[in-house]
């Protein structure tokens, strides 16, 4: 059972292994005891090569799927039940939106979904805080660039003014103003008192955005804590290097 203090934290995962069936016997383990805390407040990078286990991770910390051993608690509530996801905002990797609406007709849709919160930023908010151009909000999604689409998948996740937001590659597709522009909203929101999860495969982004960093391989964590000792653990001086130490198990990491 979780103690007073631990109702204060976003998320967290203790002990959390699953294991996925292949074929009639044989199973692969995706994750192997995970124990994660994310603190409220802070800007918190999962990184890990493909199949390390991180979309996993992320869904499992949602409830869309069930651990096979081991506790999560998002918002201090088993991730199943409706209050866990009160102020959660989350954008998938792959964010498809119905091809034929458009940007705006989309965010009128989002912001009436559910009961998330009491008083959402309107559509046109939304997409001007995300800095989709004005030409796009009447234009059906088809045909909008990855990049466009992108900045309507963090709108949509932002209209409920959310205190947590769970998100997987979001600068995935931007040009290097777009990451730039995105990279300035999250510190924005973060600087506002929200709480962010990222997992990203941009290293560079990750080491000038996140207060603290988890590199996840093979279904374990190797390692949690600040990008500084990170590189004083592995010797290294570069995030990238440090990263491809500890993945490489070098023996200085």
């Amino acid at each position: 059972m979780a103690g007073k203090e631990d109702l204060h934290k976003p998320l967290q995962l203790k002990g959390v292994k699953k294991l996925f069936k292949k074929g009639l016997k044989e199973k692969k383990e995706a994750l192997k005891g995970v124990s994660l805390q994310i603190e409220r407040g802070e800007i918190f990078g999962l990184l890990g090569p493909n199949g390390a286990g991180k979309s996993t991770l992320v869904k499992i910390a949602l409830g869309l799927i069930i651990p096979s051993e081991g506790e999560v608690l998002l918002n201090g509530h088993n991730p199943s039940k409706p209050q866990a996801k009160k102020g959660v905002g989350y954008l998938p990797e792959h964010f498809r939106p119905p091809s034929r609406l458009t940007p705006e007709t989309f965010m009128a849709f989002a912001g009436e979904m559910g009961s998330l919160s009491d008083n959402p930023l309107s559509p046109t908010d939304a997409l001007t805080l995300v800095g989709l151009e004005r030409s796009a909000w009447s234009r059906q999604m088809r045909r909008l660039s990855k990049g466009m689409l992108q900045r309507v998948g963090l709108a949509s996740v932002l209209v409920h003014r959310p205190s947590f937001i769970i998100l997987d590659e979001p600068l995935s597709g931007l040009d290097p103003i777009g990451r730039h522009d995105v990279k300035e909203l999250l510190m924005q929101f973060n600087a506002q008192g929200g709480t962010i999860f990222l997992n990203s495969h941009i290293l560079a982004d990750i080491g000038n955005l996140c207060h603290r960093v988890g590199i996840l391989h093979q279904g374990s964590l190797l390692f949690v804590g600040k990008i500084e000792e990170l590189l004083a653990k592995t010797g290294r001086a570069q995030l990238e290097e440090a990263f491809l130490a500890m993945v490489k198990g070098e023996k200085d990491a």
